[in-house]
């Protein structure tokens, strides 16, 4: 949920007069100068926009600030948005989001800091050109005012999803369904296994590692790196292969592992030497979550399982986790032709 405090601070300083003072005429004057051929009205936020869902208000203004004037035109852009929250590249994605798709409905728009902007580019830009979609002209952060300016804030200074530091990074990654495909297609191997603990006095492991205590029982392999010798395939899939946490020693998984149940793993292999100057196979979890929640399939392994095996390419061209480039074209389109007929009326 969001931060309710950021609708609370707004409220309170439109109480405590901390706005300048707003015309009689701002509603108009705004329309005009935007170009809007229709007055600003407060809507509730429909059940359908599930981007702009529990964000600590119940009410949106329309028009909004992408120039979406009906609730219809809203609703269907928003919902394309949706997966970047899910693959949580940054902690106040949503509120940036909605902040532009499902604005406060309050007597002025207000925008979102410029530093919000930033930092939710910063963080989620690379997940999307990652799949082929650049950050659209209609976000560029130099449009939103600047920190100092009335404008919504981010829940977090740090670019990055606020996480507790002592959590190890593999035991970081989102179950979402758009966290798990992303996973899968940044790892080299994804397997189903069993996992009893984490064994933090193994003798095979370098300084700060720790070992995941694997069960015996055998592995299914959801994807395999056929670039690398399949007899690299062959060590992991053997019952006693050995699997570690690099820099495992000063944190936890409590919350991500169910000792010995089956879990989803991402696997990396890293080619290092032995003592004797041996080249030796090694592999690390890169994200960790345990299979079930609640005696069912995670929703989020159900459904990425499944795109799995109904797309071969579900990691490249068309068939992808963030569906939104088309989306994105469509909607500055839109834009662009709600400016060009509202020019021509007013001419």
């Amino acid at each position: 949920m969001l931060r309710v405090f950021v609708v609370q601070a707004l409220v309170a300083m439109i109480i405590g007069g901390e706005f300048l003072e707003l015309d009689e005429n701002f509603d108009k004057m705004w329309s005009v100068s935007s170009g809007r051929m229709l007055q600003p009205k407060c809507v509730p936020i429909p059940s359908n926009m599930t981007l702009c869902q529990n964000i600590g208000y119940n009410s949106m203004r329309i028009p909004n600030v992408l120039e979406h004037d009906s609730l219809e035109e809203a609703t269907q852009q928003a919902s394309s948005w949706k997966p970047l929250v899910g693959v949580r590249c940054h902690a106040d994605t949503q509120i940036f989001l909605c902040s532009l798709f499902s604005p406060i409905c309050l007597e002025r728009v207000i925008l979102p800091c410029r530093s919000l902007c930033e930092g939710v580019q910063r963080s989620c830009e690379g997940y999307m050109k990652r799949y082929g979609f650049p950050w659209p002209e209609m976000f560029q952060c130099d449009k939103f005012p600047a920190d100092n300016d009335l404008c919504i804030p981010g829940r977090s200074s740090t670019t990055n999803q606020t996480v507790d530091d002592q959590v190890c990074q593999p035991c970081q990654e989102p179950d979402t369904y758009e966290g798990i495909l992303d996973n899968y297609c940044k790892t080299q191997y994804v397997i189903r296994a069993t996992i009893k603990g984490l064994h933090t006095e193994s003798t095979t492991a370098e300084p700060g590692e720790v070992e995941i205590n694997m069960g015996k029982r055998k592995k299914r392999f959801y994807k395999r790196d056929t670039n690398e010798p399949k007899k690299v395939y062959k060590l992991l899939a053997e019952k006693d292969a050995k699997i570690y946490i690099s820099q495992g020693m000063g944190c936890t998984c409590d919350q991500k592992i169910s000792p010995g149940s089956h879990h989803l793993m991402g696997v990396r292999m890293e080619k290092k030497y032995n003592s004797l100057g041996e080249e030796v196979v090694k592999f690390y979890a890169d994200f960790i979550t345990a299979w079930e929640e609640n005696g069912d399939t995670k929703p989020g392994i159900k459904k990425a399982l499944k795109a799995i095996r109904k797309r071969e390419n579900v990691c490249q061209g068309g068939d992808n986790i963030l569906n939104i480039h088309k989306q994105i074209e469509d909607e500055e389109k839109s834009v662009k032709r709600v400016k060009k007929n509202r020019k021509a009326l007013r001419l």
